[in-house]
C-alpha cells in the first residue's frame, strides 16, 4: 500500500539480487536527470520477488537543482514469464533445427560417396544431388 511504501529507504524495496542494479539506476538518474526503462525485482512483503521496468526523471528548482522524481514502476512481471518460456522454445527450435540439419548433412555426405562407389563401378550416379 501506499502507507507501506511512502518514508521506506527506496534501496530496502529491491530484492537482494537487485540491489547492484539498483545502485547503477540511480546512478543513471543522479548523473542525467532520468532513468528509462531499467529493469528491476522488488521484494514483496511476502518475500517474493515481482519484475518491475523503472522510469524516473528528475523534478528540478530554477538553479536546476534536483527536488524530487517523478517514477514509476512498472509490473513486468508476466512479460517476463512469457519472455522465458519463448526463449526456452526458442531453444528447443533450435536443437530440433541443428539436429535436422545435421542429419540431412549427412544423407547428403552418404549420397555423394554412394555416387562415388557408382562413378567408379562405372555406372550413373544414382542420386542427384541439389545444394
Amino acid at each position: 500500500s501506499k502507507e507501506e511504501v511512502l518514508g521506506r529507504p527506496i534501496f530496502d524495496m529491491y530484492q537482494s539480487d537487485s540491489n547492484e542494479d539498483a545502485k547503477k539506476a540511480f546512478k543513471s538518474f543522479v548523473e542525467t536527470g532520468e532513468v528509462r526503462d531499467f529493469e528491476l525485482q522488488l521484494e514483496r512483503k511476502d518475500g517474493n520477488k515481482i519484475d518491475v521496468s523503472l522510469n524516473a526523471s528528475a523534478v528540478r528548482d530554477e538553479d536546476g537543482n534536483v527536488l524530487y522524481s517523478r517514477s514509476v514502476w512498472r509490473d513486468i512481471t508476466e512479460h517476463k514469464k512469457v519472455e522465458e518460456k519463448l526463449t526456452i522454445k526458442n531453444r528447443e527450435l533450435q536443437t530440433f533445427y541443428d539436429a535436422a540439419v545435421g542429419r540431412e548433412l549427412k544423407v547428403i555426405e552418404l549420397k555423394k560417396e554412394i555416387n562415388e562407389l557408382f562413378e567408379k563401378s562405372g555406372e550413373k550416379p544414382k542420386y542427384d544431388i541439389i545444394m
